[in-house]
């Protein structure tokens, strides 16, 4: 990926979409770690946060995902 991203992505080439798709199927905080991502971007922060979600697929409770956003820096809302 990071041979894409510096030859088609960061020249314009190509433009990289992620989109959420949340199975409570087969994990039950799967919509909460998708709302956390989209929570992070708000902040200029989904990467940093879908990194720790992905490194971590087995952790995401809400006490988890807190502990993710305090890490990568973003601030609570509400």
């Amino acid at each position: 990926m990071p041979q894409i991203e510096k030859d088609y992505v960061s020249t314009g080439k190509v433009k990289y979409i992620f989109r959420d798709f949340p199975l409570e199927s087969l994990h039950q905080n799967a919509f909460k770690a998708a709302q956390a991502g989209r929570c992070a971007g708000e902040q200029g922060k989904f990467w940093e946060m879908h990194d720790q979600l992905y490194a971590n697929q087995q952790a995401l409770s809400p006490e988890d995902l807190a502990g993710y956003a305090q890490k990568i820096g973003c601030r609570r809302s509400g």
